[in-house]
């Protein structure tokens, strides 16, 4: 119990402790090895490609009819192959502000 009150007190701990991680990932060592993972995946040429690999824009008729369709953005997602996040942003002219 005692150690416990010592981690507490620290305000790292505390946090890591109050966003529900497990105590046994207090340690740097999960950390280091997900960075070292990271870092080897970057330098794969084939990981690279597919992370920046961009989806097909959307044409201007297509842009137009997302607008225009009075779905819900989930539907009209899943039809064209995006998130509803990206049909939101569409119809909120956030993407493709350009297109009328």
């Amino acid at each position: 119990m005692q150690r416990m009150t010592a981690a507490w007190r620290d305000p790292v701990v505390a946090g890591r402790l109050l966003r529900g991680i497990r105590l046994n990932l207090l340690t740097d060592a999960p950390i280091q090895r997900a960075r070292k993972m990271m870092q080897d995946n970057w330098q794969n040429p084939a990981f690279r490609d597919v992370m920046k690999r961009r989806p097909r824009p959307f044409t201007a008729d297509q842009i137009r009819a997302i607008r225009a369709d009075p779905r819900s953005a989930k539907i009209v997602g899943h039809e064209y192959g995006v998130s509803h996040q990206n049909i939101s942003k569409i119809r909120a002219k956030v993407s493709y502000a350009d297109i009328d």
